[in-house]
């Protein structure tokens, strides 16, 4: 009896989160956030429960960084990947599968000021993984992040593809039905072309070379037929968009075409001409 009984004791928490997963939702459990930044990925722990709002999530995220590191991120301007998915405000932690101990990375759309460089830039650290877009035209800071830097930027010690910027583009929410999610951004064309300032250097950028920079363009979900590159514009770097050169008409070409085409009309109308005399 007593061994049944120690069974039945074991068993009855998971037959009540069977009966009632309600009650699984409202346990509480810890959970991480690893939050890239210019200053470092800090991991922080955050106390929540299944039933938590991405919003909350979030909020309670924002917090945590502003005491333990300093940094102020709005919940607007975050956006939370787990397991390589991304996270929709409207959505729970339960809706994600994400319980105790699992770890979801933020990353942010700011203006990141006052930085001082040393060594490598953030995009060593996943600072530039994911690179969140959300407007094409909306500028530096609001449509996408952009690191001011108050001294000189010195690239001359750094290799072929140290730094990787994987392109995240976000669609709009409709309000009271949908929030922000990945998608195609408003204020892009692919037929026009595109500078989008990331870094700036009040000291200036030496030693620049394209080739320190891979893009990553899969998770760009607008039309293009153009490509991407690192350019140096004076003291900043921007991502540049190229689209697909439209090909030069020959005229002397053209000429010929046309010349082709009406002498085939000619011919036509000349044997049409023929049939209605025979009859």
């Amino acid at each position: 009896m007593m061994i049944f009984s120690c069974r039945l004791a074991i068993l009855l928490p998971f037959v009540a989160l069977a009966l009632c997963p309600e009650h699984a939702n409202a346990q509480a459990f810890q959970m991480f956030t690893r939050n890239l930044t210019p200053q470092g990925s800090p991991t922080l722990t955050l106390d929540v429960e299944g039933s938590d709002s991405i919003e909350n999530v979030k909020q309670k995220n924002e917090d945590k960084i502003l005491n333990e590191v300093g940094l102020s991120y709005l919940p607007q301007d975050q956006f939370l990947f787990y397991s390589g998915t991304f996270l929709r405000d409207g959505r729970t932690l339960i809706d994600y599968g994400i319980t105790g101990g699992s770890t979801v990375t933020m990353a942010v759309i700011d203006s990141f000021d006052a930085l001082s460089f040393s060594g490598l830039l953030p995009g060593s650290d996943s600072g530039f993984s994911p690179f969140m877009m959300r407007s094409g035209a909306s500028g530096a800071g609001e449509g996408w992040s952009v690191f001011n830097y108050t001294n000189a930027v010195d690239l001359s010690g750094t290799g072929i593809g140290t730094y990787t910027l994987d392109l995240f583009t976000v669609a709009p929410g409709v309000p009271s039905v949908a929030a922000e999610a990945l998608g195609a951004m408003p204020g892009f064309d692919g037929q026009q072309a595109y500078d989008w300032t990331f870094i700036t250097a009040t000291g200036g950028i030496s030693g620049f070379s394209p080739n320190q920079f891979l893009i990553d363009s899969a998770q760009f979900a607008n039309a293009f037929t153009g490509s991407f590159s690192v350019v140096q514009q004076g003291n900043s770097l921007a991502i540049s968009y190229s689209p697909a050169a439209v090909p030069e008409i020959d005229p002397a070409g053209m000429g010929a075409v046309l010349a082709l085409v009406t002498g085939a009309l000619g011919l036509l109308e000349r044997r049409r001409l023929k049939v209605r005399l025979a009859a």
